[in-house]
């Protein structure tokens, strides 16, 4: 039976009150069907019962970071590892989904053996294993859940399927004892998100990406300004440069949308910079190289900060009232980025929240503390995961995007709170 889009658990002993979830949608998992949260069950009766200190292992390969954590109930890390792979995909201007896959076949062994290590616990210890299973890249998700599967096949570990971009939007609750509901704003290099979150497996989506994500748009332009760190080095060379040195349109001023669009900002900026380097012989000055940097950071967080203004500004029109806004994913690690969001949540009177900037970019931890806030919230893990499949393609929460767009609500006033004068 499915309720609130869990399955319930009949009342039963654990030995057999696991549903085949992954056998009931085998060949038919689509994105309906994954976002309503069939890759875990709602606990019910006698049925899956977590201990107190139960150990939960986290695992994150959905893109080119290989992360596994180990955790208690009360979210105390025990052992963790990260292996990256950007200076292998560095070499050759992106990520190579089959490459990274090889790459996490190997790693995930290696990153293991430490976490346990670390722990001082072997893999029988483990109670629960919490596995990123989407969104991102198909053969990465694919190397993850072969590791896991052949885990569970061997010692029958109970698995919980997390959304990726949830545990995002959940790890700041592990350091800093943020209550629901929230706003949080996930910008990485494959999303640009903003949700209303109301509790675990419950959230609004106000606002989407329309085609490019920023952190890809901040990795195209620092590439195509030369700068081999791509876009934590452009952020650096940015606070050399002027950032009204070059004017670039903000996007999508005529929508009254949380949706955000990045694809033509980077092509504008890419054309400035070949018809720079064109008429001096290929070559462009540091001088220059800087305000380009500066002037196109600035737009890109300008967007963003007016796309999460409209939300707050959505939330207090519809009497919800959120506690704080999250700013997480690999682009919160920018701090131009938070300088301004701070002062944007202070201007709205709530507190502004980023994770450690190691704990923005893709990790193992985010997944494990997951698994711990879902088997709090009485979610079970899946016993019988041999048929299950990743899902690349996974969105998350209620789309209110239309219902947002429909109060058209206006965002230029906030400008002048926040250092722009626009």
């Amino acid at each position: 039976m499915i309720v609130n889009g869990c399955w319930l658990i009949p009342r039963c002993a654990r030995a057999s009150c696991f549903l085949r979830v992954g056998q009931r949608l085998a060949g038919i998992y689509s994105v309906e069907a994954t976002a309503k949260g069939y890759f875990m069950e709602r606990s019910c009766g006698d049925g899956y019962k977590t201990k107190d200190d139960a150990i939960i292992l986290g695992i994150e390969s959905t893109f080119d970071d290989t992360g596994v954590s180990i955790m208690n109930m009360r979210g105390e890390v025990l052992g963790e590892d990260l292996i990256t792979q950007r200076s292998v995909h560095s070499k050759t201007g992106g990520t190579i989904p089959t490459v990274a896959k090889k790459l996490h076949e190997k790693h995930l062994p290696l990153a293991m053996e430490s976490s346990l290590q670390q722990a001082k616990l072997s893999l029988e210890d483990i109670d629960v294993i919490a596995l990123a299973t989407g969104p991102g890249l198909a053969p990465c998700l694919d190397a993850g859940l072969s590791y896991v599967k052949a885990i569970n096949l061997k010692l029958g570990v109970p698995i919980l399927g997390i959304h990726h971009m949830e545990a995002h939007a959940l790890m700041p609750r592990l350091d800093d004892n943020i209550d629901f509901p929230y706003l949080v704003m996930l910008v990485s290099g494959g999303h640009c998100l903003i949700l209303f979150a109301k509790g675990v497996n419950e959230f609004d989506r106000y606002g989407t990406a329309l085609d490019d994500s920023p952190g890809d748009a901040f990795e195209k332009v620092a590439r195509a300004l030369g700068l081999e760190g791509g876009g934590m080095e452009l952020e650096q060379v940015a606070w050399k440069g002027n950032e009204r040195a070059f004017t670039f349109s903000q996007p999508l001023t005529k929508q009254k949308t949380c949706n955000t669009s990045f694809s033509g900002l980077r092509t504008s900026t890419e054309r400035l910079i070949h018809e720079i380097k064109t008429s001096n012989d290929g070559a462009m000055d540091e001088s220059t190289k800087c305000d380009i940097a500066a002037s196109f950071q600035r737009m890109v967080v300008l967007h963003l900060v007016s796309a999460a203004h409209r939300a707050l500004l959505y939330c207090k029109r519809e009497g919800s009232c959120p506690t704080s806004f999250v700013v997480s994913g690999g682009v919160a690690c920018n701090h131009y980025l938070r300088e301004k969001f701070g002062k944007l949540c202070a201007f709205h009177g709530i507190e502004a929240h980023f994770p450690e900037p190691h704990l923005c970019t893709d990790n193992g931890r985010m997944i494990a503390w997951a698994g711990v806030e879902y088997l709090q919230a009485g979610f079970s893990p899946v016993n019988d995961v041999q048929d299950w499949k990743y899902t690349p393609k996974w969105p998350l929460g209620a789309d209110k995007i239309a219902q947002v767009e429909a109060a058209t609500i206006p965002v230029h006033a906030v400008y002048k709170h926040i250092g722009w004068d626009n």
